[in-house]
């Protein structure tokens, strides 16, 4: 099947959500992703209130707690993107969808919010290695290389920022991959981290 749109932008998205095994191992994940959000709530809640602790007393709980809204957040758009896909309406004399755009967009917002909500997770895992003595030395050695770091990142950004331009200049008209400015950036990145082709 193929077919040729005259729109500039083309979204697609997977109808059939759970097709395969692989899918529904997905599916198994995000319930036990829910499961442990869920009672990582509960156990925070029974904690608070058995200690009568503050819970702003903490940036790492004031953290859990934006955590914790973060996936609520998550959940209510995965919730709605799973309906609005239910709900699609199909025409079969014109074979499209009367409302797809609408159910893309939530996936969409929902697959953002997901990636927004995994570097969040991995924020999270600092509070646990911070416990750990050994894991402790690591991460005081980090902090203290934090300047040094920041400035060896900005002098490579400069430099893949000056290359990109510099073959966007000298090439553009030239070489497909380096036809604008954001392309050539794309171009310069993969070449400098992943090879050419």
């Amino acid at each position: 099947s193929g077919s040729v749109s005259p729109y500039v932008n083309v979204r697609t998205a997977k109808l059939i959500r759970y097709a395969t095994t692989g899918d529904y191992a997905i599916l198994g994940l995000e319930i036990a992703l829910l499961l442990l959000v869920l009672f990582d709530i509960m156990e925070k809640v029974v904690f608070y209130r058995q200690y009568q602790l503050r819970l702003w007393s903490s940036g790492w709980d004031m953290f859990d707690v934006a955590l914790h809204i973060l996936y609520t957040i998550y959940l209510i758009l995965r919730l709605n993107a799973v309906l609005t896909f239910a709900a699609l309406n199909f025409d079969p004399t014109l074979r499209m969808y009367y409302n797809f755009a609408d159910a893309v967009y939530w996936h969409d917002v929902g697959e953002g919010t997901a990636a927004v909500l995994a570097w969040f997770l991995w924020l999270r895992l600092m509070k646990f290695l911070n416990e750990l003595s050994w894991a402790r030395i690591i991460l005081q050695s980090l902090r203290k290389a934090t300047g040094p770091l920041i400035g060896l990142f900005l002098v490579g950004f400069v430099l893949l920022l000056a290359f990109a331009h510099v073959g966007l200049l000298a090439f553009g008209t030239h070489i497909h991959d380096l036809r604008t400015f954001g392309a050539a950036l794309s171009s310069t990145f993969r070449f400098l981290f992943a090879g050419m082709r």
